[in-house]
């Protein structure tokens, strides 16, 4: 059985208003890494792993298509040359 949960939605005039919404479980979850290099040789990577997703039930885009949200994690891992890092 679905779980059905309250929750709070700003509008577009942004007000925000109480929504009831079921939670949606993730069969697969195919987040990658991506990456930056720095000018300074640094080297970032990061993601933002889905961890739990709601759609609001009773709400529909333009398009016929139902309105989910989703809670995130965003993650970041640094790697930097020695020469900037800080000494100990």
């Amino acid at each position: 059985m679905a779980k059905i949960i309250k929750v709070k939605v700003r509008d577009q005039k942004g007000v925000v208003q109480t929504k009831d919404a079921e939670e949606i479980g993730i069969r697969e979850n195919h987040d990658r890494w991506s990456s930056v290099e720095l000018e300074d040789g640094s080297t970032l990577r990061y993601q933002h792993p889905i961890i739990k997703v709601v759609r609001l039930i009773g709400e529909y885009d333009g398009d016929g298509n139902p309105i989910y949200l989703a809670s995130h994690a965003p993650l970041l891992s640094v790697s930097s040359p020695e020469e900037i890092r800080k000494s100990e």
